[in-house]
């Protein structure tokens, strides 16, 4: 995990072992990093390697996980790479190239949604980008349509107040709503990397 975004790493590391432990799980021990520095991949692979994992858990960046992937595919080639949803975006996949392939990841958006929404969008984003859209595309379009909608909402009220009012948001692939601190909660996607894109693993 990259200790220099510790509110995020640490949190959603430490949430996931607990979790996992709960499960019935066994974890080692975790390895962290600051990025900018330089990781001792040949300490944190060994270590690693020593513990025959069965999965290995990245909280970084999407060009730091996709080097870490490829050096961890070296040392333990069938072990399952996960991350978290910091890490999970097309950047990943184009820097760690074959070694990104069945990476699994926790998605805030479905991007293969068959929702009309969405479906609308991806055919609207393809057709004026030439590229399927990406999470942070669809993010960045929903708060926009969000702040449309609360402006035309809030009649004598203040936009953070009509934000701030329990209920539910109308996102492309599913209502959302906001917590205290302005963050989404919304159903999260487990998706895989397959031929060289994230898509949904569906039951």
């Amino acid at each position: 995990m990259d200790i220099a975004n510790g509110a995020y790493s640490s949190s959603f590391g430490h949430a996931a072992a607990t979790e996992f432990l709960k499960l019935g799980g066994t974890a080692a021990s975790a390895i962290g990093y600051r990025s900018g520095d330089s990781l001792d991949f040949a300490d944190a692979m060994s270590r690693i390697a020593g513990t025959s994992p069965e999965a290995v858990i990245l909280v970084n960046s999407p060009s730091d996980a996709a080097i870490v992937t490829q050096h961890v595919r070296r040392v333990a080639p069938h072990v399952v790479i996960c991350l978290s949803p910091w890490g999970a975006n097309v950047q990943f996949v184009q820097v760690g190239g074959r070694a990104a392939e069945g990476a699994i990841a926790m998605q805030a958006v479905d991007l293969d949604s068959p929702l009309p929404r969405m479906r609308d969008f991806v055919t609207r984003y393809r057709a004026r980008f030439g590229e399927m859209p990406t999470t942070p595309a669809v993010q960045s379009y929903e708060a926009v349509m969000l702040g449309v909608d609360a402006l035309n909402r809030r009649g004598a009220n203040s936009l953070r107040a009509t934000l701030s009012v329990p209920g539910q948001w109308a996102g492309l692939d599913g209502a959302f709503s906001l917590d205290a601190y302005g963050d989404a909660r919304r159903e999260l996607h487990m998706t895989e990397v397959r031929n060289g894109r994230f898509e949904a693993l569906r039951q």
